[in-house]
């Protein structure tokens, strides 16, 4: 819950509020976290569903947007955003807020710079997301 609140920028009220719309939506479930008041969220099969389908209107979107590049083109604007996101990633992981929407296929392939440079550094990293 606190790592879904520093992602999405909100007090821990607003977050609570937010997950009992997702619980109600059937898109997520509570689950104990071990001992306390730690609860770990998972996406349920719906919610995985719901999840593939805007990251495949995301990808649509930038397909046709990236359509006229050729192939150089593409591998430098790649480049470039890469350099971004691993700069993005060394600002403190409290406020690291870059990963809501990513395609988390990537993370689990290590294939993702601001993974890769948080763990250069030496932080703790997030489960992987099953979509």
């Amino acid at each position: 819950m606190e790592d879904l609140r520093r992602a999405i920028g909100r007090s821990h009220p607003a977050t609570v509020r937010i997950v009992d719309r997702l619980v109600g939506l059937g898109l997520v479930e509570r689950r104990r976290a071990g001992g306390g008041p730690a609860v770990a969220l998972t996406a349920t099969a719906s919610g995985r569903k719901r999840a593939r389908e805007i990251l495949a209107v995301r990808r649509g979107v930038l397909a046709d947007a990236l359509a006229g590049l050729q192939p150089h083109e593409d591998e430098v604007l790649t480049m470039l955003l890469e350099r971004a996101l691993t700069r993005l990633a060394d600002v403190p992981p409290e406020s690291l807020t870059i990963c809501r929407l990513c395609d988390k296929g990537r993370c689990r392939r290590a294939d993702c710079p601001v993974v890769r440079s948080l763990a250069a550094a030496g932080e703790d990293l997030p489960p992987p997301t099953v979509l």
